[in-house]
């Protein structure tokens, strides 16, 4: 059996499968993929960061539209924010933190009691700038797995529908024949 916390690599960066599959969440919500410019299991990775990708659970992602995919992530369970540009510091993007993950790293963690606060998540603990503040749903190690586990069911589903098809093509081929056949 999969483990939820298996480090999987997407869009070249390292992230688990259970955030992997949050995310895959998101992007069926948006109707696009979410690329991850810095995933997770980063120690040390950008001092910026201040920690929060040492552990688990914790992405960054393009700021395109992103009103629309701090939504998306923080309606499948991520604390999300938008991080405008600061020059010297970071480029603009969207950071997010599972909330409820089993390995995020200490920072990670007080960012989502900062997000539950209706907070921005920084040193600064300012009020939450973005819009759309929703106390989500949680994703867990339980929804990972029935996602698994319905990906698993629908990729038989394709498959023996697949082989229908084939065999409704070759009855199809076998009766034309038949009626080309000389009496």
């Amino acid at each position: 059996m999969l483990d939820p916390y298996d480090i999987i690599l997407r869009d070249g960066k390292e992230v688990d499968r259970l955030t992997d599959g949050a995310l895959k969440r998101a992007e069926k919500i948006l109707g696009r993929t979410i690329p991850i410019v810095q995933g997770s299991y980063n120690a040390g990775g950008v001092a910026a960061s201040a920690g929060t990708h040492d552990g688990g659970g914790v992405i960054d992602t393009k700021p395109w539209d992103h009103d629309e995919v701090v939504a998306a992530l923080r309606a499948v369970g991520f604390a999300a924010w938008f991080r405008p540009a600061i020059p010297g510091l970071w480029s603009a993007h969207i950071h997010a933190v599972l909330i409820g993950h089993g390995r995020l790293a200490a920072s990670a963690q007080r960012q989502v009691f900062a997000y539950l606060g209706r907070r921005d998540g920084l040193k600064s603990n300012l009020p939450d700038a973005d819009p759309g503040w929703v106390n989500t749903v949680r994703y867990t190690v339980q929804s990972w797995r029935g996602d698994v586990q319905r990906a698993s069911i629908d990729a038989r589903v394709t498959k023996k529908r697949g082989k229908i098809a084939r065999l409704r093509d070759q009855i199809a081929l076998a009766l034309a024949r038949r009626k080309t056949l000389p009496k």
